[in-house]
């Protein structure tokens, strides 16, 4: 978001708000460079089905980022037309927000993972992966979710890739990770994620949070500025 102010000589200048009202609440937004992670629910048939599958108040994640090039927030999700960026004050009319976390990594490495997943824009949405999703959380024959299109997203799957790229360890199938289970993993790692901002709703979610979904990242955490000599170790 942008606000204009007039310096002492009368000269108009346009800055960053890094603070945004959503409702009664405060919240910190991202800074250039710095990429949120995020959290929300919303009315619809989907929505509830996914939310009642994985036992989470969450059924959506995605990435909030200042865009110098749109001079705003924008949104980073998957959704039904696919792997697209919205303008953070079109889509929170849409969303109800639940959570933001800050990753806590340096510039240059989130930079590096946005242009990686700059490749993947436009990628189609995963139809098929949802039914993956039934066989693994509600009828429970599934390990894995063999369904998955390697060339197709999902919202979470989106966001594990981001994730991986910005050198969290992760130690599951991404295919089959879950809203529920990125939302355990920012917080739980305090060395990796920080709070930003939670809704009533939100807040109230927090300390079931902490237990529910799987674990996801191994127990010896990376150093958020330390490059890994290996692979994560991530199982796809």
């Amino acid at each position: 978001m942008l606000k204009r102010v007039w310096g002492e000589l009368g000269e108009e200048t346009v800055v960053i708000d890094t603070c945004s009202l959503l409702g009664d609440t405060a919240m910190a937004l991202p800074t250039p460079g710095k990429v949120h992670i995020g959290f929300s629910t919303q009315k619809g048939a989907l929505s509830w089905f996914i939310r009642k599958a994985t036992r989470s108040p969450a059924s959506h994640s995605f990435l909030l980022f200042f865009s110098e090039q749109f001079g705003q927030h924008m949104i980073l999700e998957v959704q039904g037309r696919g792997f697209v960026q919205v303008p953070f004050e079109v889509w929170k009319a849409k969303n109800k927000l639940l959570a933001l976390y800050e990753i806590k990594r340096e510039d240059k490495i989130t930079a590096g993972a946005m242009q990686l997943l700059g490749h993947r824009l436009g990628a189609l949405y995963d139809n098929w992966s949802l039914l993956g999703f039934l066989l693994i959380y509600v009828v429970r024959i599934w390990d894995r979710n063999d369904l998955d299109d390697k060339k197709k997203l999902v919202c979470s799957e989106m966001v594990a890739l981001f994730l991986r790229w910005c050198r969290v360890p992760l130690q599951t199938h991404i295919d089959r990770v879950v809203p529920r289970d990125l939302w355990r993993l920012a917080e739980t790692h305090a060395d990796c994620f920080q709070l930003a901002y939670s809704s009533e709703r939100g807040a109230r979610c927090l300390t079931k949070v902490k237990t529910m979904g799987r674990k996801l990242t191994s127990s010896v955490p990376t150093s958020p500025t330390k490059r890994p000599t290996g692979p994560l170790p991530l199982v796809e």
